[in-house]
C-alpha cells in the first residue's frame, strides 16, 4: 500500500474502530436468549467470527490480486 492511501486509512480509524464496535452490539440480540453467555463473552464469539469472515475476505482479495 502506497504511503497516502496508508495515511488515508489511518485518518479514517476511528470511524473504522466505530462501526466494529456497531457491529458487534448489533449481532449481541444473537445471545438474549442464552442466558449463560454474559457480555463479554458474546463480544468474544462474535469477534472472533468477525475475524473469520474477515480473513476470509481478505483471502479472497489476496487471491484475486495474486491469480
Amino acid at each position: 500500500m502506497n504511503h497516502v492511501a496508508d495515511m488515508d486509512l489511518h485518518n479514517h480509524r476511528v470511524k473504522i474502530v466505530q462501526d466494529v464496535k456497531n457491529l458487534i452490539e448489533k449481532y449481541h440480540s444473537l445471545f438474549e436468549r442464552s442466558p449463560d453467555i454474559d457480555d463479554d463473552l458474546a463480544d468474544a464469539l462474535i469477534l472472533r467470527e468477525m475475524r473469520s469472515a474477515l480473513k476470509n475476505i481478505q483471502d479472497d482479495k489476496l487471491n484475486k490480486i495474486i491469480n
